[in-house]
């Protein structure tokens, strides 16, 4: 290799040379001048040029000075005047003031938009006083600013960014304006939020939004968003209850997985699904309530939530995850709802405590309802009572899987299909109730539904009429 050096001519060396030489003056250059001008030690850039007439807040890099190293306390005026032009301040850069020891800052009224990693590690940042004039915060805006406790968020905000608060452990509270419809992916990650109010105007709570904020107890979701991200509350340890409104059709992935302070769970009447683990490791859930639309549970999504006492899994949901509710040991009592089409495997495996399950599912056949493999493993079969709707028991006795009870018997409140009206007959007035209900005049609910698709129509008003006549 030194041969190979010692042949190159020297008037290439010195081109080399003197290439280096010119890219190292560029670089101070650059490293010089990382701005247009500044008055008052703060710095400023152009926005339109020297002949505009706004500027932006901006960052400082020289060899004799970093990143306003001197500054504590910083008030940022609303107009500047440099060679006797004044102008408009109207941004605040990208990391203008990233990692500085400033304490506090006043941002004026001109200010529209304040650019990504603005403040993020200002470890001694406790106050902000954000203006009425900000639309929008950029990326990572306060992330790190472990000393912030108080920021006020003026009602023209119509989105939390992404990364906003992430790890600002000393931000207890803060109150969230109407004029804000979106919370962005790790908005308030690792915070410090005790509580949070979502006010209605929010529509979407994004990834992560909320995830690993251990001091947080409570949450009030309003009934607009439709939607709870993957891990949007993921490691909330603290949180003790969550009522999930009516208008949410999707519990994402691992939504509220770990939340090992929730004994609550609340989720009101929507066509929703919940995803996978969305509630695995709840450990200390014990009392959870489903909507009666809900209409898929997906894998694990009550894995591994030892202390839920029981589960009634409503008439509407048709499909139960693999592993849905495996390990939870200390469930005593199961409902599954009628309509239920397939059970993954291991869906309720090792729930050891099990003393009763009643299946509402009115089995005609025995491969009516899909079971994967080792449904019920672990299961205390010799001693669980399975109750089964009335004229079931020799259907259920021989079908995979169910027929390992030794305890089956007739749920005593369970109807007998067709039963529309609930009084333990079939007959001519079933069959008038169910026209009622086509047409919209009735109020017999899910028992209705006799042949168990999720509808009421001519062909219920058929299987009723079948049944009186003995067919």
């Amino acid at each position: 290799m030194g041969q190979q050096l010692a042949q190159i001519p020297k008037y290439t060396a010195m081109k080399v040379k003197f290439t280096l030489l010119l890219f190292a003056l560029l670089a101070c250059a650059l490293h010089v001048k990382a701005y247009s001008f500044k008055v008052d030690d703060i710095a400023y850039d152009y926005l339109y040029g020297e002949n505009g007439n706004e500027v932006k807040v901006t960052y400082i890099y020289q060899s004799s000075e970093y990143n306003y190293e001197n500054l504590t306390s910083v008030v940022i005026p609303p107009t500047v005047t440099h060679n006797n032009k004044t102008y408009t301040v109207t941004e605040i850069g990208n990391y203008a003031f990233r990692r500085s020891p400033i304490t506090s800052i006043t941002i004026p009224g001109t200010v529209t938009y304040i650019g990504s990693e603005v403040f993020s590690n200002c470890t001694k940042l406790t106050y902000a006083s954000l203006p009425s004039s900000l639309t929008e915060l950029g990326y990572y805006t306060f992330q790190g600013c472990t000393s912030l406790s108080s920021v006020n968020i003026p009602n023209s905000v119509t989105s939390i960014g992404y990364g906003v608060f992430w790890n600002c452990s000393s931000l207890h509270s803060i109150t969230l304006p109407t004029s804000v419809k979106t919370i962005q992916d790790n908005a308030f990650e690792a915070s410090g939020l005790y509580s949070i109010i979502i006010p209605n105007s929010v529509r979407t709570i994004c990834y992560r939004a909320f995830k690993d904020c251990t001091n947080l107890k409570t949450v009030s979701l309003p009934n607009t968003i439709t939607s709870i991200a993957s891990e949007t509350f993921k490691g909330c340890t603290s949180l003790k209850s969550i009522t999930i409104p009516g208008s949410v059709t999707s519990i994402e992935e691992q939504a509220f997985a770990e939340c090992t302070g929730l004994t609550m769970l609340v989720i009101n009447d929507a066509p929703a699904s919940i995803g996978t683990y969305a509630f695995s490791e709840c450990t200390n859930l014990e009392s959870v309530t489903l909507g009666t639309r809900i209409t898929e549970i997906k894998a694990s999504a009550f894995s591994q939530c030892k202390n839920i006492a029981s589960i009634t899994i409503p008439n509407s949901t048709t499909t139960i995850g693999q592993r849905a509710f495996q390990d939870c040991s200390g469930m005593t009592e199961l409902t599954i709802g009628k309509r239920v089409k397939s059970i993954g495997m291991y869906a309720f495996g090792y729930c050891t405590g099990l003393e009763t399950i009643t299946s509402k599912i009115r089995l005609a056949g025995y491969g009516e309802v899909d079971l994967g493999s080792q449904v019920f493993e672990e299961v205390p079969t010799s001693t669980c009572v399975l109750k089964v709707p009335k004229g079931t028991v020799y259907i259920y006795s021989r079908a995979d899987q169910w027929s390992d009870f030794l305890n089956i018997v007739e749920d005593s409140d369970s109807s007998p299909q067709g039963d529309v009206n609930g009084d333990g007959t079939v007959n001519g007035e079933d069959i008038n109730d169910l026209i009622n209900e086509v047409l919209g005049k009735g109020n017999a609910g899910d028992d209705a539904d006799v042949d168990g698709d999720g509808e009421v129509n001519g062909n219920d008003i058929n299987q009723v009429i079948n049944i009186v006549l003995g067919h």
